[in-house]
């Protein structure tokens, strides 16, 4: 008989105005698609709202029902993967799924480390000033906010231990990336013990594309971004900014944008040389489909983001055989140019992200890219079907080995 893994989320995703594609191409859609893939039964167990979309492969519920292990112990399931960030209001959850008998597979995002103490001071500051800019607060707010916060955070009893708490009801803890991996073992050694840092494993977000890759296409004098161009963490300015220095010094590529906020795209190509300009393409808003073939005929992936939790996309154009240009701050990032797949930005600014871009577009023209190993590469490690695989391997076995 075959597992029956639920995967959940304690926020109410997907609204009934948006198609189902925008829940189930990701995260914890995603993952209940690829584990039926495999063979398990999967649903979806997520909070009820007025604009929640009703879905057959969505259990809507209430939190008081998610945090009580009868409930959940009427399911007679294997196993849960729980993304719930390990937010200690959402611990009660964790607690009812570990109490119902099932194994808990807790994942958790990779940003940055889960301590201040494993960070300067300035980048903490600095983590702590975008929090609330991405919620579209003032500069001044967003800085005394930064600083009541840094000073609160360095006292690891008010909010660490917290967190560490929600993480003792995992059976698995899944981290996006190896630094990740290696900054929450600390974390948990140092407040949880080796038995409970040991329970942290990589396994990155499961990405959403074909079985086989397109990558030996041709690839085009083409860079490619996808994001929302209308927020602060993307940093449009700075993409536009780069994007038209580097086009200048290579009069033979063309830059390929897509996401929402095409607005905020066209106003950063005002005064700009209409030679480059017209080589910016703002496309807007396509599915995760159509978003296929335009990795898989292109040579680099730009992301100059203040921060990620991971970046899918990035990991999308990985599979479709992209390099990857970022920043070196960001923990995915640093991982997806590790196998030949990419450059990173040393100083976050134009002139970090254009010699960054400067770097791939040579290593391209010389060869030093091969589209064929990075998709077979990455596609060995972030496909959702590879993920799953993992999840199911850990449920099926008392102890993992940590490693």
């Amino acid at each position: 008989m075959g597992l029956k893994i639920y995967t959940s989320t304690p926020r109410a995703f997907l609204p009934s105005h948006l198609p189902d594609s925008v829940f189930f191409t990701r995260d914890m859609g995603l993952t209940c698609h690829a584990l039926r893939a495999r063979g398990a039964e999967s649903m979806v167990v997520m909070p009820d709202g007025p604009s929640a979309k009703k879905h057959p492969d969505i259990i809507r519920t209430d939190l008081d029902c998610m945090s009580d292990a009868d409930w959940w112990r009427a399911h007679e399931l294997d196993g849960v993967v729980l993304g719930s960030w390990a937010l200690p209001r959402f611990t009660p959850v964790a607690r009812a799924i570990k109490e119902s008998g099932a194994k808990l597979i807790l994942r958790c995002d990779s940003g940055s480390p889960y301590s201040q103490w494993q960070s300067t001071p300035w980048e903490v500051l600095y983590r702590n000033y975008l929090v609330p800019r991405y919620r579209g607060k003032s500069a001044p707010h967003a800085l005394v906010q930064s600083m009541i916060r840094t000073v609160v955070g360095y006292h690891p009893g008010y909010l660490v231990r917290k967190v560490v708490e929600h993480m003792t009801y995992a059976d698995v803890i899944l981290n996006e990336t190896p630094l990740g991996v290696r900054a929450l073992r600390n974390l948990l050694y140092r407040y949880g013990g080796g038995e409970l840092a040991g329970r942290v494993v990589y396994a990155p977000h499961p990405v959403n594309c074909g079985k086989t890759s397109r990558a030996t296409y041709a690839k085009k004098r083409k860079i490619i971004a996808v994001g929302r161009w209308n927020s602060y963490q993307k940093n449009t300015p700075l993409l536009m900014r780069s994007l038209l220095r580097v086009l200048a010094e290579h009069p033979k590529y063309e830059a390929h944008l897509f996401g929402a906020g095409e607005e905020a795209c066209r106003n950063g190509l005002r005064g700009a040389d209409s030679q480059v300009a017209d080589r910016i393409h703002i496309r807007g808003v396509v599915s995760n489909e159509a978003l296929q073939p335009e990795y898989a005929s292109s040579q680099i992936f730009f992301a100059p983001s203040r921060s990620e939790s991971f970046n899918i996309a990035a990991a999308e154009a990985l599979c479709e055989g992209c390099s990857v240009v970022g920043s070196a701050h960001i923990f995915s990032f640093q991982h997806f140019i590790s196998q030949n797949s990419g450059t990173l930005a040393q100083r976050y600014s134009v002139q970090g992200m254009v010699q960054a871009l400067n770097t791939e577009i040579t290593a391209w023209g010389k060869s030093v890219r091969d589209p064929q190993r990075i998709a077979t590469s990455w596609r060995g490690e972030c496909l959702a079907s590879t993920v799953a695989g993992q999840i199911m391997g850990y449920i099926h076995n008392s102890s993992i080995d940590g490693e």
